[in-house]
């Protein structure tokens, strides 16, 4: 029914919303992730355990940055569907 397909819309909606802003806060966080790492990576030089902290975070920021760019395909993929839907 057509309600039942506004609820659907509304809930794909939310989902979109949601995707954005997480996928905002994981970019941001990615970005200061790897501003540390670069930090810490040249503080730490001669310090394996240094290093490989730094490689740690380093490896968050690629986490985070790629979450980032499944949420943006999420928030796409939420917009063809409610565009679609709508027709």
């Amino acid at each position: 029914t057509m309600q039942n397909l506004a609820e659907v819309i509304t809930a794909v909606q939310q989902i979109a919303d949601d995707a954005s802003k997480l996928g905002q806060g994981a970019n941001s966080t990615a970005e200061t992730l790897r501003k540390k790492a670069q930090k810490l990576s040249i503080v730490s030089k001669p310090s394996k355990s240094g290093a490989a902290a730094a490689q740690q975070v380093s490896s968050a920021a690629k986490s985070l940055a790629n979450c980032s760019m499944a949420m943006s395909a999420l928030q796409k993929a939420a917009g063809d569907f409610i565009k679609d839907a709508s027709k």
